[in-house]
């Protein structure tokens, strides 16, 4: 029989991968052969040309795909190609995932540095808004001494003394200022845990396997999946732990350095994808920060992204959006 372009065209798009046979035909790939004879004339019958709304292209590649399926050794050898094209395409799923990490370490070292620098302009500002204060309060006194002395003077004996001239706050001596993080005792020690949203591994990490994961650290009280934030890179839950000790612990973890913690554990692949954990009163992430300036949410109304030549002002915002979430 002289094959058509029709074939030829179907035995190309099988050998490329264009077409799965076992999709083809709806069956599975561990299908018997009488499995596949009956849906493969149950497929003829609809497909049969001089069937209304048959299909000849179809009918033909359904041929071909019955005659190597009912072949025992071309269905073997077309089981390991088709094999071989799915590692193939799971080691193009490694090399994405790997790449995904660095770009995560990437991300960590430029924030890590972002922290730094936040933090240095917050203590700066901090120091130039005492010394400002202190500068009021020094002018404040001297101009007070100013009118006493101008109404003495009137009254009794011009004094003698000196009056001291106006200092500004800039030439006043710079105190020093030490910022502690402190955390208080009491009865409700709650964190929130940040890991990677992954919609394909969502359903797994249920609140019991967060639980598994993080009492790790100490025992737990209660876990609360939080809903998902649409757009977000990650999901979250709030954990309470039994007390003070389980509570430091997991906010003292490095999450993003290593999963080895988990090491043997049925939980290992799904804790390697905890990013951050923060007490529940804390908000400050400069991520959500850089989103929101990037997407011009909460901020104020006639704020525009601006260019190079105006990142004070970015910066500006910044520090403002962190001093508010602090507070």
């Amino acid at each position: 029989m002289v094959s058509t372009d029709s074939e030829n065209g179907s035995v190309k798009a099988i050998i490329e991968g264009e077409i799965d046979l076992y999709a083809f035909l709806e069956i599975d790939v561990s299908a018997t052969g009488d499995e596949i004879r009956r849906q493969y004339r149950r497929k003829a019958l609809q497909y049969h040309p001089d069937k209304v709304g048959g299909d000849l292209d179809k009918f033909n590649t359904l041929s071909k795909i019955y005659e190597i399926l009912s072949h025992e050794d071309l269905r073997r050898q077309y089981d390991a190609l088709r094999q071989a094209r799915a590692n193939r395409e799971q080691n193009k799923e490694q090399l994405k995932e790997f790449t995904r990490r660095f770009q995560d370490e990437l991300q960590k070292a430029e924030a890590k540095v972002n922290n730094n620098e936040l933090s240095q302009k917050r203590r700066f500002t901090n120091n130039l808004e005492l010394l400002r204060e202190e500068g009021i309060k020094r002018r404040r006194v001297l101009e007070a001494e100013l009118i006493t002395n101008r109404e003495s003077s009137n009254t009794t004996e011009i004094r003698q003394e000196p009056v001291e001239s106006y200092v500004s706050y800039k030439d006043l001596p710079t105190p020093s200022h030490k910022v502690e993080l402190l955390v208080t005792k009491n009865d409700v020690y709650r964190v929130i845990v940040k890991w990677k949203f992954k919609p394909e591994l969502r359903d797994l990490i249920s609140e019991d396997v967060i639980n598994q994961i993080m009492q790790t650290f100490g025992s737990i009280k209660h876990v609360q999946k939080l809903p998902y934030q649409q757009g977000s890179r990650y999901d979250q839950a709030i954990i309470e732990y039994e007390n003070i000790d389980g509570y430091q612990s997991a906010l003292n973890h490095n999450y993003r350095q290593s999963a080895s913690l988990w090491d043997g554990t049925k939980v290992r692949k799904l804790a390697s994808l905890l990013r951050e954990c923060l007490p529940e009163n804390s908000k400050s992430n400069v991520e959500d920060l850089i989103y929101d300036i990037k997407h011009h949410k909460n901020l104020p109304n006639d704020f525009k992204l601006p260019s190079r030549t105006h990142i004070d002002e970015v910066d500006s915002v910044l520090y403002s959006k962190i001093l508010n979430q602090l507070g």
